[in-house]
């Protein structure tokens, strides 16, 4: 977990613990704590699973050591507070993996529907134009960029594809590579893959395109 997540796990522990501090003085604690799993769904929502299990593990420390008898311990003394502190858990684990799904399914959808415009613009740019050699460069820059780095220059020939560039297949023939320029730090393979798939599919049609042309 970064450094980022985790800051941000107890920045929202310590904001539930304040809320339940505050409702205390009118309700019972075991009421007020539902508090906690309203951090818990917020941290998974956004940060993901891991994020939000350790928000449930701090959670639970944080209510029994401030709000169940003894106080100011982490002595639990009542089996009672023991079922009390062993709903909370499981309701915050389950609803900490229900808000993480949630969270990649919506991600996984914006990514398709990105993916979706990226195919299409790539399509636009082969159909447009009635060579393909004139439209690598910009087949290439759009690739790039969608890839997180600076641009990206498109080679055709059977070399295999060195660290920093995308192999460019048509089914299993090599038609080429896409050279990032500046690529970034962390490059997602699948993504990568993906967008190759793209780019060799649309050179290998818009490939056959012109050699229809040159023949007639």
């Amino acid at each position: 977990m970064t450094t980022r997540n985790l800051v941000t796990t107890v920045v929202v522990t310590a904001a539930c613990t304040l809320a339940v501090a505050v409702l205390d003085t009118f309700m019972p604690a075991q009421s007020a704590g539902v508090v906690y799993l309203a951090g818990v769904l917020y941290v998974s929502s956004r940060l993901g699973l891991w994020p939000g299990l350790a928000t449930c593990a701090l959670s639970a420390l944080a209510f029994n050591f401030f709000f169940l008898p003894p106080r100011y311990t982490f002595v639990i003394s009542s089996s009672g507070d023991w079922l009390t502190l062993a709903l909370y858990g499981v309701t915050a684990v389950v609803t900490s993996g229900l808000a993480a799904r949630v969270r990649d399914q919506a991600a996984e959808a914006e990514r398709r529907a990105h993916e979706s415009e990226l195919a299409l613009r790539f399509a636009t740019s082969v159909a447009r134009r009635s060579e393909l050699e004139p439209t690598l460069d910009e087949l290439g820059a759009e690739a790039g960029a969608a890839l997180g780095a600076r641009g990206g220059v498109i080679v055709l020939d059977d070399v295999p594809a060195g660290p920093r560039e995308i192999p460019l297949f048509s089914g299993d023939r090599r038609i080429g590579r896409l050279e990032l320029v500046e690529p970034p730090a962390i490059l997602d393979a699948n993504t990568a893959a993906r967008v190759g798939a793209m780019l060799g599919g649309l050179i290998a049609i818009a490939q056959e395109r012109d050699r229809l042309a040159a023949a007639r």
